[in-house]
C-alpha cells in the first residue's frame, strides 16, 4: 500500500516542479496552473499502468467475497414472506433468502448469487441427472 501513496506524491511533486519552473521564469499565473494540472494529470497517466502492476495483482476473496458462489444446505425452510430461512456455509450459518422468492425447504443444497448485510441470497443447485 506505500506504493500507492508515493505514486501520487510523485505526481503532485512533478505538477509542482513543473508549476516552479514557470514561475522561476516569470511566467503568467494561469500558465503555472495550467502546467501544473497538465504535468501531473501526464505523470498520472504514464504512472497509474505502474501503480496498478504492483496494486492488487491478485485479489483473494476474503470474508464475505469468499461466500458468493458457494454450495450449502438450508437447515431452516426459507421463505421471503415470512422472512425466515437459514442455510449452513462453511461451518456457519447464515440467515438466507431466496432469490427467486419461491420458498425452499429443509436439506436442499443452495447456491449463494449474492450477500447483503447478513443475509445471502441462494437459489437450488440443480441436482445432477444420470442416465
Amino acid at each position: 500500500m506505500r506504493f500507492y501513496k508515493d505514486h501520487y506524491d510523485v505526481v503532485i511533486i512533478g505538477g509542482a516542479l513543473a508549476a516552479l519552473a514557470a514561475a522561476l521564469l516569470h511566467a503568467e499565473l494561469w500558465l503555472q496552473i495550467t502546467l501544473f494540472v497538465v504535468v501531473s494529470g501526464v505523470l498520472l497517466a504514464l504512472l497509474w499502468p505502474l501503480a496498478k502492476k504492483f496494486l492488487n495483482s491478485k485479489v483473494t476473496a476474503t470474508n464475505v467475497d469468499s461466500v458468493v458462489g458457494s454450495v450449502g444446505r438450508v437447515t431452516a425452510d426459507i421463505d421471503n414472506v415470512e422472512a425466515r430461512g437459514q442455510v449452513k456455509l462453511g461451518g456457519m450459518e447464515w440467515t438466507a433468502r431466496s432469490t427467486s422468492g419461491d420458498p425452499i425447504s429443509v436439506g436442499t443444497e443452495v447456491r449463494v448469487d449474492r450477500v447483503e448485510g447478513v443475509k445471502v441470497y441462494v437459489t437450488p443447485v440443480e441436482a445432477a441427472v444420470t442416465v
